[in-house]
């Protein structure tokens, strides 16, 4: 009985590692948090009170680049193109490259149409698009040949391939 625990429990652990690496492969999180912080020149930083309670204050660290209208518009625009269901596109290298040009041009026709209903700053707005594009461009590029989705199966391929089994001797790997 106790090795069928043991099993049932390093099964239970081997689809949590699972779900991890999907969840890491998946995550646009950090892309899209960075275009945030840039746009609003805010960090954000966890800290605890008297009490060990955790608690969120933000510090501003540069001007923003837009006004919170824009701000919210244009990371809207950078969601749609990158979200968990573009990471698991297939695009063949002359589709990554219309996907990134196509993406490119909106975003220079949303916020040249928007730049002063947005109160963004002629001196900004080369810059607000350079490093949305820095950061898309290799998100994308994952998409490239199926890579990002072979890859991901191979490391379920590791995991189930590591799983551990019950037999007569004992665990067996």
């Amino acid at each position: 009985m106790k090795e069928e625990t043991n099993v049932n429990r390093m099964e239970r652990q081997s689809l949590m590692d699972t779900a991890n690496v999907l969840k890491i492969r998946l995550n646009t999180d950090y892309v899209l948090e960075r275009v945030r912080i840039f746009l609003t020149g805010k960090i954000q930083y966890v800290l605890y009170d008297e009490n060990s309670k955790p608690y969120t204050e933000e510090k501003q660290i540069s001007d923003k680049k837009a006004n919170d209208k824009g701000i919210q518009n244009i990371l809207n625009y950078v969601e749609n193109a990158i979200n968990p269901q573009v990471v698991q596109g297939n695009f063949e290298k002359e589709m990554f490259y219309n996907y990134i040009d196509e993406f490119h041009i909106g975003l220079i026709q949303n916020l040249a149409n928007n730049l002063y209903n947005w109160e963004i700053s002629e001196d900004d707005y080369e810059p607000i698009i350079d490093t949305i594009m820095i950061l898309v461009i290799p998100f994308i590029s994952r998409l490239i040949d199926n890579e990002e989705r072979s890859s991901y199966a191979q490391s379920l391929k590791s995991f189930e391939g590591s799983a551990t089994h019950t037999g007569k001797e004992g665990l067996i790997r």
